[in-house]
């Protein structure tokens, strides 16, 4: 799994988080993840910083194979 990757994002902009799975067998699962709660089960998370703050993402990756593929990305709200 592979993330488009910043690492920080001034009030009242918006970008797009994108996960890259690869490997496997192609019949990827998705599942973006904010503390436990589910945001989006696609490849990407559209995200605006409407307070400043660190906020943690959760990517996770299913294959239906192998394990589950989790990555975390921080993001500071400027």
């Amino acid at each position: 799994q592979a993330l488009n990757v910043i690492d920080s994002l001034c009030f009242g902009a918006s970008t797009t988080l994108k996960t890259k799975a690869s490997g496997g067998i192609d019949n990827y699962v998705y599942q973006w993840l904010d503390n436990n709660t589910t945001l989006s089960n696609t490849d990407s998370l559209k995200i605006t910083n409407t307070q400043s703050g660190k906020r943690t993402y959760i990517s996770i990756v299913t294959d239906g194979c192998s394990s589950p593929d989790t990555s975390k990305l921080e993001v500071v709200f400027l």
